[in-house]
């Protein structure tokens, strides 16, 4: 075919020039089966797109016709086999808003632009715009009468297209509206197309086969319908309406307004300007060619519609962005062509300057002094341009009051003047940033949109300065300092004022050049020292005696030399000092600190004062250098540390949803760049396992990826990819499944009806020892043990099917397996060894953690008020065996092996990954470390007390389980994990402890999730050494007839008979002797 396959109901209408942005509009679909779909779609006529309500894209399928969520391969979209509502979309991993790259979208929208010549409607005078009704076979005339229909273009009171511009205008400007087919005010008539609605829109075999199936054809069917219509109400259009007012052989502008909504036939009609090229009509002699298109309802028939696509005409360019809607919002509400709302406010003075003859002038302000400026609707002295020393974006000024039915309508509920900054080579914001037009307001940075209604400065709302150092600073496109100096504005009245200052003084914090333990970061309890710099950034203005005074209102903050004689500094110097603070062991997180600077300069024969201040803040944390890590995407994985080239140095190793597998060092520094990052062509979900599966002395490293594919990596790269048919999102788990000298892998699939597990050697071949089939999806993946005492390891795993299954080495199922919840098992279960006895313990999705003996029977379970979503994990305390779970509503529970809970603590938000245990602080106590889903890493010991300076908060979501681990050799631990952003490390200032814990997701490197408990018989104190103290003790217990438990039994019964007697103490002095 000669169309693409799958037609995008929201991608086909790129042909026109400029075009209305909406959002979320409601549309409704009909599946062949005859199902609704209630969804939105946003976008202008070059792009728009179907999506649910949590922003999920919607593509209707070519071949069935049905409506499917949108996956994309290889920069192409497509249907996915999931139909729209038949699933949770999350919860199967798909992407929300994935549409064509901004480079096709910019393809299309500048394909048809050299077959357009440009034209702009006369911006003085009169222009008699025409307005032409349209509908199409086999509908209904329009509901309402002519007079409703005028209202919007021609009430002479307002609001209206005729009132808005003769105020804008300053009645420079009049636009009456003239409407066709002609017929009596108390009715309407339109032009009936020919055609169906169906005709115009996309072509599916299934569901609309007379549709249009390309970009030419349904740009031709526009422009036929629009000149069937020109000719059907020529001639109701009387000769001596002047419809060409500056002469030029075009009617100077035409509007259609369309019946109906856009609904999913909006890909071809979307609120918009173009021309009539490729057609040839003519009223009364002259050409129609420039047109506005609009559609009477859904929210498209406004005042402010018509306006924005009106001003088009006269020639004014979009200042919101077409396809980047990631980047900061440019101007929002504060001018027609960007945010406009049913009642529109003005267009900025800038935009009636650049692009009308209403503004006339844009002044230049060049020396210091105090300025007036009139309000915007004042058609005089309402605008001043000041430029930038530094390049040739420049700024403007303006003052806006909240008066008329128009200007109400602009942000927020303040007076005041408004600073612009402006790139004149660009024509708009359409293809930014960069932009032509960008407004300053608080918090607006590159990256954030910051406040639109905090955007006015006036003394009453203590805005009063503009600067480099002031929020929002003034800084240029590309993020540098725009080196101007606005203060001392005034309330707002019916004028206002503001002195431009030519001194532009720049103080900076420039970075942490000393702290006492060396690892570049501010942590609690330290005297730091950063680099304090002040530059004179003037054009020839000289700075004497200037003074920095510094303050911070920060508690337990002190500054050693709050005040600094910088003395004189010449245009273009810089003068740089330390500034020296001591920080307490409570500070923590950002401080804030206000920078005062006073300083005198001559400008002409005035000797004048300067005074500005400035604030900074620096960031005290736990945060090990280098970290957070960036990764702009979400990192379930829970990473691993190797030494990967044995050369002394750790490695840390993750992957991410953009599917790379990481390499990085203690600094948070990308290493061995040659074979890192790997691409997986998936997301990756499941956390790494490690061995030196191959025994050639290095340590190989095994991922899943949901590209279908097992990847084998080590130092040299990948060693092997080994793939599959299904989607890997569990963590592998290294093993041995038979008798050979290497190690297997193991893997989980979670996919419908497909194989879901995979056994592959050292080299990712199939391992042909290993029989059983599982077609079950499989979340989390495997824990592996030695059941049958085979000296091989058989396998424990959960299913979405809700059976928890115990498979020997052989691949057959043990007795009394599977064993069947009433809920899914979608967390790793684990497997507990004590004393020779193993326990399975499992978490059920029916709010239930099950322990399960090796023979299917359970043995105890506990029922939770919340879901579990963490694997378990396991403590020894005291030689007791402790289980700890975490719920979704932040619960942390540990329990015995009896199933009776001793602890419970709490955490803000719902725990994630697992939770892992460390002597953090070297005091011989186990120490609970948990992080949620709020992005909160939690420390706290046994007796529930949470470490100072904890709970640390990040920015983002946690997302995967904490690994504890002292990576940068300096005998304190870290607690890495990852975020959906990043990856993050925090260095407890305190030598820990890890040997022996659980400090990592399932328990070891291995991802085995296996723990042995053994008991150490006959050292009955402790100590470590058997003696005749130990002898004593067992003589007490035989006395005293002392009841014992499981672990005291193991002890004390050393010949291994049932009975503490007269032989054991024979066995134990034996054993002394021997010794």
């Amino acid at each position: 075919m000669g169309y693409i396959k799958y037609i995008y109901v929201f991608l086909v209408s790129i042909n026109f020039i400029v075009c209305a942005y909406l959002e979320n509009i409601p549309v409704k679909l009909t599946q062949p089966d005859g199902t609704l779909i209630n969804c939105l779609t946003s976008g202008d006529e070059y792009y728009h797109y179907l999506h649910d309500n949590l922003g999920y894209t919607i593509l209707q399928n070519q071949e069935d016709g049905f409506y499917y969520y949108a996956i994309k391969n290889n920069d192409n979209l497509r249907p996915s086999i999931y139909l729209v509502n038949s699933i949770n979309p999350e919860n199967v991993g798909l992407e929300k808003k994935v549409m064509i790259s901004r480079d096709e979208y910019k393809l299309r929208r500048n394909l048809y632009w050299e077959d357009v010549e440009y034209r702009d409607a006369p911006t003085l005078g009169t222009v008699n715009n025409l307005n032409v009704f349209i509908r199409f076979d086999g509908e209904e005339e329009f509901p309402n009468s002519r007079t409703y229909y005028d209202i919007p273009f021609n009430d002479s009171d307002g609001p209206s297209m005729l009132h808005y511009f003769e105020e804008v205008s300053y009645n420079l400007l009049t636009v009456n509206t003239f409407h066709y087919p002609d017929c009596d005010p108390s009715i309407n008539i339109s032009y009936q197309d020919e055609y169906p609605r169906d005709y115009y829109k996309p072509y599916n075999q299934e569901t609309n086969p007379i549709g249009y199936e390309n970009d030419n054809q349904a740009r031709s069917r526009e422009h036929v319908l629009l000149k069937n219509a020109i000719d059907f109400i020529s001639g109701d259009v009387p000769e001596d309406l002047d419809i060409d007012s500056n002469n030029d052989g075009y009617v100077d502008n035409v509007t259609f307004l369309v019946r109906g909504i856009p609904g999913a036939w909006a890909d071809l009609l979307w609120p918009h300007r173009w021309a009539l090229y490729s057609e040839e009509a003519y009223i009364n002699g002259s050409r129609v060619y420039d047109y506005n298109l609009n559609l009477e309802q859904g929210g498209y028939f406004t005042v402010g519609t018509l306006c924005h696509e009106f001003f088009h005409s006269l020639g004014a360019p979009d200042l919101y962005h077409y396809w980047d809607d990631v980047a900061p919002v440019a101007v929002g509400g504060w001018d027609v062509m960007d945010a406009s709302s049913d009642t529109p406010q003005s267009m900025t003075a800038y935009m009636k300057y650049k692009y009308t003859d209403w503004i006339t002038d844009l002044p230049v302000l060049t020396d210091g002094g105090t300025y007036e400026i009139n309000p915007l609707s004042n058609p005089i002295n309402n605008i001043y341009r000041i430029n930038s020393p530094i390049s040739n974006e420049y700024f403007v000024v303006e003052y806006r009051v909240k008066e008329g039915i128009y200007e109400v309508n602009t942000p927020g509920g303040d007076n005041g003047i408004l600073i612009y900054r402006v790139n004149d080579s660009l024509n708009g914001n359409a293809d930014g940033p960069p932009d032509e037009l960008y407004l300053y307001r608080p918090n607006g940075t590159l990256n954030s949109s910051g406040s639109f209604a905090g955007a006015p400065f006036s003394s009453s709302l203590e805005r009063t300065e503009f600067n480099d150092g002031t929020n929002p600073n003034c800084f240029l496109s590309d993020g540098s300092p725009g080196g101007i100096n606005i203060s001392n504005i005034s309330d707002s009245n019916e004028t206002m004022s503001f002195d431009l200052v030519n001194l532009i003084l720049l103080a900076e914090f420039e970075g942490l050049t000393f702290d006492l333990d060396q690892d570049g970061v501010a942590n609690p309890g330290e005297e730091v020292l950063y680099d304090f710099s002040i530059s004179n950034l003037s054009n020839g203005i000289n700075a004497q005696s200037i003074i920095a005074t510094i303050a911070t209102s920060t508690e337990n903050v002190s500054i050693v030399n709050p005040v600094i004689d910088f003395g004189n500094i010449n245009f273009n110097n810089q003068e740089v000092t330390s500034l020296i603070i001591n920080l307490d062991q409570d500070t923590f997180g950002e401080v804030d600190f206000n920078v005062s600077i006073d300083a005198e300069y001559s400008e002409g024969i005035q000797d004048l004062f300067y005074n500005e201040e400035f604030n900074f803040n620096i960031e005290v944390s736990l945060n090990q250098s280098g970290f957070p890590y960036s990764t702009l995407n979400e990192v379930r994985s829970s990473p691993i540390i190797s030494d990967l080239d044995l050369n002394g140095e750790y490695e840390l190793i993750f992957g991410d949803h953009f599917g790379l597998i990481h390499a990085i060092n203690e600094t948070g520094n990308p290493v061995l760049t040659d074979v890192f990052p790997i691409d997986t062509g998936g997301q990756v979900w499941g956390s790494p396992a490690m061995a030196d599966i191959d025994n050639d002395g290095f340590d190989d490293i095994v991922f899943s990826s949901k590209s279908k594919s097992i990847f084998g990596i080590d130092k040299d790269g990948v060693k092997f990819i080994t793939e599959t048919n299904s989607q890997l999102i569990g963590t592998p788990s290294i093993c041995n499944l038979d008798s050979d000298s290497e190690l297997e892998i193991l893997i989980a699939g979670y996919t419908n009806n497909q194989q879901n597990l995979w056994v592959l050697n050292h080299d990712g071949t199939s391992s042909i020892n290993f029989n059983f089939v599982s077609n079950e999806k499989n979340k989390s993946g495997f824990s592996v043990a030695d059941f049958n005492n085979n000296n091989l390891d058989d396998l424990v795993f959960g299913t979405d099917s809700k059976n928890l299954y115990l498979v020997y080495d052989d691949g057959t199922i043990a007795d009394g397996f599977p064993f069947e919840s009433d809920g899914r098992f979608r967390v790793s279960p684990i497997i507990v060894d004590y004393l020779d006895q193993k326990i399975i313990i499992a978490p059920s999705e029916n709010n239930t953690v099950y322990a399960i003996s090796s023979e299917g029977s359970v043995i105890f379970d506990i029922p939770f008020s919340s879901r579990v979503t963490t694997s378990p994990s396991v403590l020894n305390y005291n030689n007791m065996l402790i289980i700890f779970v975490g719920l979704n509503d932040g619960s942390i529970y540990g329990f015995d092996l009896s199933g009776n809970i001793l602890y419970e603590f709490d955490i803000d938000g719902g725990v994630v990954g697992s939770i892992v245990f460390s002597d953090m602080n070297y005091d011989s106590y186990p120490d609970i470390i948990a992080s949620s889903d709020l992005g909160k890493v939690y420390l706290f010991n046994i007796d529930g007390q949470i470490f100072q300076n904890f709970p640390i908060t990040y920015e983002f979501p946690n997302s995967s389980s904490p690994l504890i681990y002292d990576i940068n050799q300096d005998f304190d631990l870290e607690i890495i994990g990852g975020s959906s952003n990043s990856v993050y490390a925090i260095d407890y200032k305190s030598n820990g402890n890890n040997n022996e814990y659980w400090y990592l997701y399932k328990g070891d490197n291995l991802r085995t999730g296996y723990y042995k408990f053994d008991c150490y018989a006959g050292d009955l104190d402790q100590n470590n050494i058997i003696n005749i103290l130990d002898v004593i003790s067992i003589v007490n217990i035989i006395i005293n007839e002392s009841n014992l438990d499981d672990y005291e039994l193991c002890q004390v019964d050393l010949n291994s008979d049932g009975s503490i007697n007269v032989l054991d103490v024979i066995t134990m002095t034996n054993i002394i002797l021997d010794f």
